[in-house]
């Protein structure tokens, strides 16, 4: 990274640490799909209700995680985890979302969706589709029956939120809020930001190259509009957005581009940037005080986000 770019010091036990592993794209999948044990954080945030669930799916099954923190919860979230679409899984993101449902006031679904390479693109979206379908038959028992319904998403999970909200504009059913994080959304991977935050080691430019190598391996069906959603001809009348962008990460640029452009076609849009913050960040504010400050300030906004459409 330039000179003139730095993450927030308080990343910099993790960043040593993550300078020890090989690139993701050097690592076995097993291995990448480990996870690391984060026990000695100490017990996880209690949460009023949370149970776990299977959701039929075109040649199998999913699972999903509910976390409700209250008997009637301000709306639905259904969450796509990040992880490139190749790792990441109901564990990987259970601590942050228990967190975040006490935060919000929200019941949160949290989407075991099939990963790649051995479930290509469209496989890990026909999951996420397939999900927000069945929230939307069974909210009466996930969360209360006039709830709103949103869509979420962090890095790659985001991709799939915002492809998601596109495709419930017609197929149903209604979407009241997209929450973007940091998401995957160009597939071209050619923004001014690739160059420029390339060497980040929480994501680097050459690691989510490969990533979008796992989920479309041919080039050209990455510009099919369901893969890189800002390749729709018409953006109006998507869920209204809060797009969360890291400063330190090669998908700002295209995050920001999306944002635009959303407003642009007339959508409701919150966007908030986060100079100092590395790719990841809604991960790791257990442990990184600026991290732990964005969080909260992202709860608040998607609180306001569901208030509103709660009118």
């Amino acid at each position: 990274m330039p000179a003139s770019v730095q993450v927030c010091s308080d990343f910099d036990a993790i960043l040593a640490m993550m300078a020890e592993l090989p690139d993701a794209r050097h690592r076995p999948l097993d291995e990448l799909r480990a996870g690391y044990d984060r026990s000695a954080l100490g017990p996880p945030e209690p949460v009023e209700h949370i149970g776990d669930h299977r959701i039929a799916v075109d040649g199998g099954e999913i699972g999903a995680r509910l976390y409700r923190p209250s008997a009637r919860p301000a709306a639905l979230l259904i969450y796509y985890h990040g992880g490139g679409w190749v790792f990441g899984d109901l564990e990987s993101h259970d601590r942050p979302l228990r967190s975040f449902a006490n935060l919000t006031g929200m019941a949160i679904l949290s989407v075991d969706y099939r990963l790649s390479p051995e479930h290509p693109f469209p496989v890990p979206l026909e999951d996420a589709l397939a999900a927000l379908r069945w929230a939307a038959a069974h909210i009466g028992e996930l969360a209360v029956r006039d709830a709103p319904l949103l869509v979420g998403g962090d890095s790659a999970g985001g991709n799939l939120a915002a492809a998601v909200a596109l495709a419930s504009r017609e197929a149903g059913p209604a979407v009241a809020g997209q929450l973007l994080l940091y998401p995957v959304l160009d597939g071209r991977c050619d923004s001014g930001s690739y160059a420029s935050r390339a060497d980040c080691k929480i994501l680097t430019s050459e690691d989510m190259r490969w990533y979008w190598t796992q989920y479309i391996a041919d080039a050209a069906g990455r510009d099919d509009p369901r893969a890189s959603p800002p390749r729709t001809v018409d953006l109006s009348g998507a869920p209204p957005a809060i797009v969360a962008v890291a400063g330190i990460d090669p998908l700002r640029d295209e995050a920001i581009d999306y944002a635009a452009a959303l407003a642009k076609a007339g959508v409701r849009v919150n966007l908030l940037h986060y100079p100092t913050q590395p790719h990841g960040f809604f991960s790791f504010g257990e442990m990184v005080p600026s991290a732990k400050r964005a969080f909260d300030e992202i709860a608040v906004q998607t609180g306001d986000l569901v208030r509103s459409a709660s009118r």
